[in-house]
């Protein structure tokens, strides 16, 4: 559409296909549809204020229709209630440690305490971290200097559009994972929006390098060898600083012990695909360790999240915490199984640190590992 505008019938079939494209990116990917239709309807305008080709007024139509279509149909009552509300506040992210993980930032974070303070300390600090997180965990500096190379290459020409719009979509991610907020989760949109920067820009860091290889190779004999020691320089600069940033693997309080280890490589490769686990740890159950290391589906997991809280919507008989709370107070062996049996839950993993009731008769010895505590029981449905 950029580089051969027309008037015919390829013309309007192209724009709206291109509409719908962007369009479709709300079911795809929420993330990509909240910058990328913004950016591309003002690029149309723009366009179609230089041109008058009514094309471009036809695909932002399309995009706008069809992606109202798409968020009135997820807004029907058998979705969760308020799970497409956008908001625009302080959602925080600043203060969850991965994004703190670069260099300078502690230094940073402690000079605009010195400074600043309240709302203006909140929101100056938000800026940054993210901005920093941005350039160095998700870009990387020499991609971001890569990046600036683009418009040497391609100057004046119609390619020079997508260029700004990958600038601007860039631009529109930090700022809305700035501030933007959620009713029910105030991480699953703003906070992953970070994440999708090298996919925008990665069909153009390749020119940028592409252009930067070529210009060595006409100056200078060692360019393959100059091309890679940057690389190595690169990643080795970047493997020390996130080396030295990262918390310790056990940092966060769960350590793996190698039984444990072995019951989730057990539960992996040893138990059907079909299987439904139930962890006796709660911490396994609130870091998602069984679907996580076990690669099987997990009875409960993280309880209370939106996801359970809709499955409970759906299905009020099935309150997975409540059964729970049931089999833990039980107070004999009996119970335990009467309840256990009228779940779905085909497997549990016993851990060391969260004994079972001892002698249960619905469940069948499969595997234990070397510390005799830890154990795979099958559940024997009678």
């Amino acid at each position: 559409m950029i580089r051969q505008p027309g008037r015919g019938r390829g013309a309007f079939i192209l724009a709206v296909a291109a509409g719908l494209m962007v369009a479709s990116l709300l079911r795809f990917r929420v993330h990509c549809w909240l910058v990328t239709l913004p950016v591309f309807l003002l690029l149309g305008l723009i366009l179609w204020y230089r041109s008058r080709q009514v094309t471009w007024l036809v695909s932002g139509a399309t995009a706008i229709v069809a992606s109202g279509l798409l968020y009135a149909e997820m807004s029907l009552p058998v979705y969760m209630p308020g799970t497409t509300e956008l908001h625009f506040g302080f959602n925080g992210l600043s203060n969850v440690p991965f994004y703190r993980v670069w260099p300078l930032s502690a230094d940073l974070d402690g000079m605009l305490h010195h400074w600043l303070s309240g709302a203006w300390l909140k929101w100056t600090w938000q800026v940054v971290c993210l901005a920093g997180f941005a350039v160095w965990d998700i870009l990387g500096i020499p991609l971001c200097l890569v990046l600036a190379l683009v418009p040497l290459v391609m100057k004046r020409s119609r390619a020079m559009t997508y260029y700004w719009f990958t600038i601007g979509i860039l631009l529109l991610s930090w700022l809305f994972a700035t501030c933007l907020t959620m009713g029910y989760d105030g991480y699953s949109v703003p906070g992953q929006l970070l994440y999708h920067l090298g996919w925008y820009a990665l069909p153009l860091e390749g020119i940028g390098i592409a252009w930067l290889v070529s210009y060595l190779q006409r100056r200078t004999k060692y360019a393959s060898m100059i091309v890679a020691a940057f690389a190595v320089i690169c990643a080795i600069a970047s493997g020390m600083t996130q080396r030295r940033h990262l918390p310790g693997p056990t940092a966060t309080g769960m350590p793996i012990t190698p039984a444990a280890w072995a019951a989730f490589h057990y539960l992996k490769e040893q138990t059907p695909e079909e299987a439904v686990v139930l962890s006796s740890s709660p911490l396994d159950r609130a870091v998602f360790a069984v679907s996580g290391l076990g690669g099987r589906s997990a009875y409960l997991e993280a309880p209370g999240n939106p996801v359970d809280a809709q499955a409970l919507k759906l299905n009020p008989g099935d309150n997975r915490s409540q059964k729970l709370a049931a089999m833990e107070t039980a107070q004999d062996a009996t119970g335990v199984c009467s309840v256990l049996t009228g779940t779905p839950i085909t497997h549990i993993l016993e851990q060391a640190s969260s004994r079972l009731m001892p002698n249960l008769p619905c469940l069948k010895r499969l595997w234990t590992a070397r510390d005799g505590v830890t154990t795979v029981w099958q559940v024997v449905q009678h």
